[in-house]
């Protein structure tokens, strides 16, 4: 079944994976085998293995997760780049130390494309992703259902939240992810109003804000949102929004 073409097939094989990683009598010998499947397998080997990797138990260390889904991710010139990439977002959920937006900081900042890219898509997921979409969330994240998965890492871990800011600037400093950073930015936007992650979001947005270029987009978005014809933002809500966002210092 992990090699099955049905992705639904591969997901249920993960599954069982990852139940199994609990067995004493068993796991390591699971864990060895996704590593290799990760390293060395075809096409739907190493997706069935991120998508056991995703999880949060299929490793010792959080590095070595971390290790194998970058290899997943820029293998076959970034063929599973998004597979790799939404599974990243996972395992930040599963494990929301901080050292899953260095790593995605690490690939951003390296001269290949393809590491570049992997960083540019795994911090989309990051913002798109939401708590209960999770596969195994950290039990601080309990509470944080319909919350973006990046806001509600800032919210637990606030020493992460201008680390997880820099990554969602950095998509939309860079052509290739600036649409795909803008939805889902518009997104939070626009499902902000009413939701407990509100006030997260108006504290988030200021660290977005480094140059008056910076600014003027996002007052830009906010106002284009406000004109939107068929889900417009509440007068309250623009006006929490603007001054976020007017209120934020830049060098």
């Amino acid at each position: 079944m992990a090699q099955a073409k049905q992705a639904r097939r591969r997901l249920f094989a993960a599954t069982v994976l990852d139940v199994a990683l609990r067995s004493p009598d068993v796991g390591s010998a699971i864990r060895a085998l996704v590593a290799s499947w990760a390293r060395h397998g075809d096409e739907q080997l190493r997706w069935t293995a991120g998508a056991v990797l995703g999880r949060g138990r299929a490793t010792v260390t959080p590095r070595e997760t971390l290790d194998l889904l970058g290899g997943i991710g820029v293998w076959d010139e970034g063929r599973l780049r998004a597979d790799a990439a939404v599974q990243v977002a996972h395992f930040a959920g599963a494990h929301p130390d901080g050292r899953t937006p260095s790593r995605i900081r690490a690939w951003l900042s390296d001269e290949r494309r393809p590491q570049q890219d992997l960083g540019l898509q795994s911090t989309i997921f990051l913002a798109s992703v939401t708590v209960v979409d999770l596969w195994n969330q950290h039990d601080d994240l309990e509470g944080h259902g319909d919350w973006p998965l990046m806001l509600a890492l800032a919210a637990v871990r606030p020493a992460q939240a201008v680390e997880l800011a820099g990554l969602l600037w950095t998509a939309l400093q860079t052509p290739r992810s600036y649409e795909a950073a803008v939805d889902a930015l518009s997104g939070w936007l626009r499902d902000s109003a009413g939701q407990p992650w509100a006030e997260w979001l108006e504290r988030f947005l200021p660290l977005l804000v480094h140059s008056q270029d910076d600014r003027d987009r996002l007052l830009a978005l906010i106002t284009e949102l406000t004109e939107d014809p068929d889900q417009p933002l509440d007068e309250q809500q623009v006006r929490r929004l603007w001054g976020a966002v007017q209120g934020a210092g830049t060098p």
